[in-house]
């Protein structure tokens, strides 16, 4: 039964695999607390669900080609939750990237290189350092990306990459021609865009996910629980954005090309104003040079 069920999953992503495949997936992993209370189980086993729930994904993903997973672990804004739920979020990724670490069966065996992704500050040193180390450890996989986000927000995220570019400036290594999109994407945790953002739960709204990233992103809002997202699911948010990817392509174009002629235009002038300095330095130069050649037969 389970031979038919794999050979049945290899045979729709190979049909799946004919069309455009997203390159980057972005999820919101909402109503683990819902599916908990459903189930009538403790808040921490519903997360537990959504974190199995995750890998199962992840290996449909990677098996289709799909090259860098982001996922919405815990807000910064999750802190303001009961001290009880927050402690057992924390005992659980902690035991989660414990497991990465020590038994490696999601990290090696899938080859993906793993990134967690904001204010690392407000969490404990312990976990802070197990995190660390299966970054590390994993820095070298190539085959796909998971970012984790973690007492991460986008609004975070946008000032500190203010911060940096300012600092860049402060420090001489940057001046304010330099500052551009690219270079205010250089300096994000997330430093790709998703092709397509979901969030499930039924919820809809971005919640401070990826609000620079996901101008373009196919946007998807399921009803379906989290522990609950299934195989099925994966394949229907993947048809979604193929049936959807050509409108898609066309609003990035033309925003692309929108963007290189203001560019263009910005370069233009810029290069105006370089060479009007230019002439006037030149000027006054030539203005020196003849006053003292004035001096100089008197």
């Amino acid at each position: 039964m389970e031979y038919c069920k794999n050979t049945c999953k290899r045979a729709i992503l190979k049909v799946l695999g004919w069309g455009n495949i997203p390159s980057h997936i972005a999820f919101i992993m909402d109503g683990n607390r819902r599916f908990a209370k459903s189930h009538k189980l403790g808040d921490k086993e519903g997360h537990s669900m959504g974190f199995n729930a995750l890998q199962d994904i992840l290996e449909t993903a990677l098996d289709l080609g799909v090259k860098e997973v982001t996922v919405y672990a815990f807000s910064i804004e999750n802190f303001k939750r009961p001290k009880s739920e927050v402690d057992g979020l924390m005992e659980l990724a902690l035991e989660k990237f414990g497991k990465m670490l020590n038994e490696g069966d999601l990290v090696d065996r899938l080859g993906i290189r793993i990134c967690v992704s904001g204010d690392l500050s407000l969490i404990s040193p312990e976990l802070r350092k197990v995190m660390g180390r299966v970054v590390h450890e994993s820095r070298t996989n190539t085959k796909a990306t998971l970012n984790v986000c973690f007492a991460y927000t986008a609004r975070e995220e946008m000032v500190r990459a203010t911060k940096l570019i300012s600092l860049g400036i402060e420090q001489g290594m940057l001046c304010v021609d330099d500052i551009d999109e690219n270079l205010y994407q250089k300096c994000m945790y997330v430093k790709s865009n998703p092709d397509i953002l979901v969030r499930t739960s039924g919820e809809v709204r971005f919640s401070d996910f990826l609000l620079w990233q996901s101008s373009f992103a196919c946007v998807m809002f399921m009803k379906v629980l989290w522990p609950d997202f299934t195989f099925l699911h994966f394949i229907y948010i993947v048809l979604y954005y193929q049936f959807h990817h050509s409108e898609l392509m066309k609003r990035l174009a033309s925003y692309s090309k929108l963007t290189n002629t203001s560019n263009s235009l910005t370069h233009n002038n810029i290069h105006s104003e370089k060479n009007s300095r230019v002439s006037d330095t030149k000027r006054l130069i030539h203005k020196e040079q003849n006053n003292n050649k004035s001096d100089e037969r008197f």
